[in-house]
């Protein structure tokens, strides 16, 4: 998901600063984590995280969550079937997402 996300947001103009890839750099660690992709994207640097169904649910997301949404932009990117629960997690927590982006998996792609 951290590959088709940084694919993404070349489409969308951003540009790539970092990502937990192979062949990248690093994204700088924020707090005690290390997010999956740091961008440049509409005037600003954000911070992206990816989770899965699963770990959206974990106490290290919210620490994750937690952590880059005090000191940067925060974008999540999840599956499409756990969107709802993403969006509804996050508020909960009272963490301000500035995006969430779906990963619909039938179709190996990611979806706004």
């Amino acid at each position: 998901m951290v590959r088709l996300q940084t694919r993404k947001y070349e489409k969308k103009g951003a540009r790539i600063i970092a990502a937990d890839l192979p062949g990248w750099a690093a994204p700088p660690q924020v707090g005690t984590h290390v997010p999956d992709i740091m961008v440049e994207y509409q005037g600003k640097v954000v911070y992206n995280e990816v989770e899965t169904c699963e770990t959206i649910l974990t106490p290290r997301a919210r620490e994750q969550f937690e952590e880059v949404a005090e000191w940067a932009t925060l974008h999540v990117t999840v599956p499409l079937a756990c969107v709802e629960t993403a969006k509804r997690i996050a508020a909960n927590w009272d963490i301000k997402v500035g995006m969430f982006w779906a990963y619909d998996a039938k179709m190996d792609r990611t979806v706004d």
